[in-house]
């Protein structure tokens, strides 16, 4: 692949004379950012409709205790440790892109990386609620996940509206 082809799938125009940059809410965003915070917010959103939304419900419904346990307590944690890591990608690109808008790539980066890193953090605090039979504290940590997964998702629905022309 040319290195113009590559300039053109960035930004949107092969000619190395016209400016990187496409114009949304009066800001210019570079289109390579555009084009990263698409790919990296569809691979997170999809990622999250996919686990919380059929693997879970399925794994749930098709295995018997303890068996579901330990195959949720076994995918939970690369979940949220994917989900950190697209995150870091993703505020990376932003911060590189965009150095001048530090405040919203900050907000950005705390819910992006800050959400599921926090979620990843409870997991053994949940777990150990739930081996202890200590329904109150399972259902407020676990509701603390469903809330910090649901504020991800949201984050990378709104960074795709912000980033669409």
């Amino acid at each position: 692949m040319s290195q113009w082809k590559i300039r053109e799938w960035f930004c949107g125009v092969p000619d190395p004379g016209l400016p990187c940059y496409a114009r949304y809410a009066g800001l210019e965003v570079p289109r390579y950012r555009q084009n990263m915070n698409l790919l990296l917010g569809g691979v997170a959103i999809g990622i999250i409709i996919f686990q919380s939304a059929v693997i879970a419900p399925v794994i749930a419904k098709t295995l018997e205790p303890p068996f579901n346990g330990q195959v949720l307590r076994s995918l939970w944690p690369k979940f949220f440790l994917i989900l950190v890591g697209i995150g870091a990608v993703f505020t990376l690109t932003n911060f590189l892109s965009e150095p001048k808008q530090f405040f919203l790539n900050v907000l950005s980066g705390i819910f992006v990386v800050g959400c599921p890193l926090l979620a990843y953090l409870i997991i053994p605090a949940t777990n150990r609620a739930r081996d202890a039979g200590d329904d109150r504290s399972f259902n407020s940590l676990h509701r603390m996940s469903v809330i910090l997964t649901a504020l991800l998702l949201l984050s990378y629905i709104a960074a795709a509206v912000w980033t669409l022309p």
